[in-house]
C-alpha cells in the first residue's frame, strides 16, 4: 500500500494539507485528489492544499490548490505555512520561495510561530485582474448585486472589497456566493467585506474563490488594507481583523507589501494512494 505523508496546519484558522515533495522525483496533485482531501466529512478536511517541490534557483517551489480542485496563483497564509515547516524542517529563518511557478517571494521568521511574508505588489488594471470592464480596479461605480461598488486589484489572485458599515451581515455567504461567481469577474474572485475601524485597523470577513467563508484569507488581508490605503482611510501599516485572528499588514504604493501572522500545526498523517 502506498502512502504520502502530510501535514496539517493552519494560520489564523485558515487551514492547510501541506505535502513536501521536495525529496520526491515526480508527484502529481490532481484536483479529484484535491477535493478528496479537502472534504471535511469523508477526507482530511481544508481550505487549501499546498504542495512544495524542489527548485532549482530558490529555497522551494510553493503550488496551492483550492478546496474544488482549482488552482490559485497566490494563497499568502498557505505561503507562510509552508514557509514555517520548511524553516522548522531546513533550520533557517529566511526564505527565498517561487510561488506557483510565477512569483519569487521572500519569507522571515519573526518568532517561533509568526511569519512574515513579502508579496507581489497589486494591479488595479482590469484586464489583469480581470474584471469585465478594462478600467482601473479603483474607479468602478455604482452597485453590483445590491452592493456599493467594489475596489478590485489582483495579487496573482483577484478581489473585490467591498466596503460597509457592518461586515458581518447576516446570511454572509448567501449575500457573497453569487458576487464570487458573479459575470463582472470572468475568472471568479474572492469577495470581501470590510470597516475601517480607525487609521490602524480594518475588520474583514471574507468568501474564498473555489472554497466559501473561511477564518482568514492572507491575500484578502492585504487586499483590503490596499483598497483602504488607496481610499486614503488607513495608514501604511495597519492590523486587520478577520474572524481566525489579526494579521499585519504593510504597504508602500510601487514598494512593498508584506504580511505577518502566526502559523501552527495541528497534526501529521498519510494520505493513502
Amino acid at each position: 500500500m502506498l502512502t504520502t505523508p502530510f501535514i496539517k496546519m493552519h494560520g489564523l484558522g485558515n487551514d492547510f494539507i501541506v505535502f513536501d515533495f521536495t525529496q520526491v522525483s515526480s508527484y502529481t496533485v490532481t484536483p479529484a485528489i484535491v477535493r478528496m482531501m479537502a472534504s471535511r466529512h469523508t477526507g482530511v478536511g481544508c481550505d487549501q492544499v499546498v504542495a512544495i517541490n524542489a527548485s532549482i534557483d530558490h529555497d522551494a517551489n510553493i503550488s496551492f490548490y483550492n478546496a474544488d480542485g482549482s488552482a490559485p496563483s497566490m494563497c499568502v497564509n498557505g505561503l507562510r505555512c509552508a514557509a514555517r515547516y520548511l524553516m522548522d524542517t531546513y533550520h533557517k529563518d529566511t526564505l527565498h520561495l517561487r510561488v506557483a511557478g510565477r512569483y519569487s517571494c521572500f519569507a522571515y521568521r519573526q518568532d517561533d510561530e509568526k511569519i512574515c511574508t513579502e508579496l507581489p505588489l497589486p494591479t488595479f488594471a482590469g484586464a489583469e485582474i480581470p474584471i469585465r470592464k478594462n478600467i482601473d480596479g479603483r474607479e468602478i461605480s455604482g452597485t453590483l448585486a445590491g452592493f456599493k461598488s467594489p475596489i478590485c486589484l489582483s495579487l496573482g489572485n483577484p478581489h473585490a472589497v467591498f466596503f460597509m458599515d457592518d461586515p458581518h451581515i447576516d446570511n454572509f455567504e448567501t449575500n457573497a456566493r453569487p458576487l464570487e461567481s458573479h459575470p463582472f469577474f470572468p475568472e471568479r474572485a474572492n469577495i470581501t467585506f470590510a470597516r475601517v475601524v480607525d487609521e490602524e485597523t480594518i475588520d474583514i470577513i471574507t468568501y474564498e474563490r473555489g472554497v466559501g467563508p473561511t477564518e482568514a484569507c492572507g491575500s484578502a488581508a492585504c487586499a483590503s488594507h490596499i483598497a483602504a490605503y488607496e481610499k486614503g482611510l488607513v495608514h501604511n501599516k495597519a492590523k486587520v481583523i478577520m474572524p481566525g485572528g489579526a494579521a499585519t499588514v504593510e504597504y508602500v504604493p510601487d514598494k512593498k507589501l508584506a504580511l505577518e501572522a502566526t502559523t501552527s500545526y495541528i497534526f501529521k498523517g498519510e494520505f493513502i494512494n
